[in-house]
């Protein structure tokens, strides 16, 4: 069961029944309904990655148990790629996933951190040089509320 997003929550996100069915659809039967359980496995996976990558920079945080909102937004794009790879390669979506990745990869060197509440339990964020924080996660294929652009 997915901790840092909802199957309901990235639904919400991707806004677009049409494309939720595609992508779950191991059949390929072409029908309009849409498979939870892949949405699921695919959101663990995402936690799962996200998890690996930065349990040594934030040790006793991970798996974080209010995760910070970049969390959340990494976790939705990576979910929303491993889903998307399954079914065909898109340039946006490699590039998605490609930033997703070096974000990623920047948290768990320190060359950015994430923006921890004080009361999450664990301790507090790690210490780094040079550092940037992000309120405000955002990428090319999503709008200020996290919804997918069209």
């Amino acid at each position: 069961m997915p901790d840092y997003l909802s199957v309901e929550d990235f639904k919400l996100k991707v806004n677009d029944d049409y494309l939720l069915s595609a992508l779950t659809d191991n059949a390929r039967t072409g029908d309009r309904e849409t498979d939870d359980d892949v949405i699921e496995a695919a959101l663990d996976d995402a936690e799962g990655e996200i998890n690996t990558r930065l349990a040594a920079r934030y040790e006793g945080l991970v798996p974080f148990s209010t995760p910070p909102d970049l969390v959340v937004q990494l976790t939705f794009d990576l979910a929303y790629c491993l889903l998307y790879e399954r079914i065909m390669e898109d340039e946006k979506v490699a590039k998605r996933r490609e930033k997703t990745e070096s974000i990623l990869t920047n948290l768990a060197t320190g060359r950015e951190r994430l923006k921890i509440p004080a009361d999450e339990p664990g301790g507090t964020p790690p210490a780094a040089t040079p550092t940037i924080a992000f309120d405000e996660p955002t990428t090319p294929l999503t709008d200020a509320m996290g919804r997918m652009k069209p």
